[in-house]
């Protein structure tokens, strides 16, 4: 007699028809593992990465490929990320205004610190003010939506320079580093230190190296591809940049600079693992 159920086969099949929701799962960790592997996937490999069968496997790569989502390479057969994929990635984020995505965590940013809060783009050895949150002292920095500043000199603008390609940063050298101050780096040395240290803690700080009586932390925003987008920081007075003030203003920043590239698309490498 059988039985009421028939046991889940290999393919996500259950009395004979598909389970739904577990075949968009296994499309979907069937992408992943495509979009990570830069030298292709077999169909034995993903069977087993999957836990299903050779022929399940390649029913679900042969219909991937037939709608553009994967690509086989004559050659070896592997599969790999299809461009249908990419072109889906732009049309979703080129209507993701950056400044819509940044906004609750710019809000938040400037509630826990108190502190004026920029969002910034990079331009021609620039940073570009696209957006300002202005801090709850009486006193405080002088700036506006438009406005721009030396990018060598703020750490909304070294946090962007610590991951420009390296033609960038020969073209922002040979244009030359004004100093504006005793800190303000103005050697080609002095930055590819700062760059350095910044790409290891994943900030940027400014003490006083474009306005002596300036400070400030900044961290980079990422977009789904994982490059450098723009960036997030506080300024605020000198005198209340204190090394007390400071982790707290660097925890808040780097959390919101994190939030905002994850409304951009950007998933922390071994994240899903």
């Amino acid at each position: 007699m059988a039985t009421a159920a028939k046991s889940r086969s290999a393919n996500g099949e259950r009395g004979g028809r598909p389970n739904t929701g577990l075949t968009v799962e296994r499309a979907l960790d069937a992408l992943e593992l495509l979009a990570g592997r830069g030298d292709g996937v077999g169909v034995g490999e993903l069977a087993r990465a999957l836990g299903v069968s050779s022929p399940s496997a390649h029913r679900l790569l042969s219909t991937l490929h037939a709608r553009g989502y994967a690509r086989q390479d004559p050659v070896t057969a592997r599969y790999a990320i299809g461009l249908r994929c990419f072109s889906l990635a732009t049309l979703a984020t080129a209507d993701l205004d950056l400044r819509t995505a940044a906004a609750p965590h710019l809000r938040r940013l400037n509630e826990r610190t108190g502190e004026t809060v920029h969002l910034a783009l990079y331009a021609d050895g620039e940073v570009i003010y696209i957006d300002r949150l202005e801090g709850a002292h009486p006193i405080g920095p002088i700036s506006r939506i438009g406005a721009r500043a030396p990018a060598h000199c703020v750490s909304t603008g070294r946090a962007i320079l610590a991951f420009a390609p390296d033609d960038e940063i020969d073209a922002l050298l040979a244009r030359g580093l004004e100093g504006f101050t005793t800190h303000t780096a103005t050697t080609r040395a002095a930055l590819d230190a700062d760059r350095e240290r910044v790409r290891r803690r994943g900030y940027a700080v400014n003490e006083g190296s474009w306005r002596a009586e300036i400070g400030g932390v900044a961290a980079p925003v990422r977009d789904f591809s994982g490059q450098v987008k723009a960036s997030v920081g506080v300024c605020l007075p000198a005198q209340r940049f204190s090394a007390k003030a400071r982790p707290e203003l660097i925890r808040h920043t780097v959390d919101a600079a994190a939030g905002i590239s994850a409304n951009l698309g950007f998933v922390v490498p071994g994240a899903l693992n």
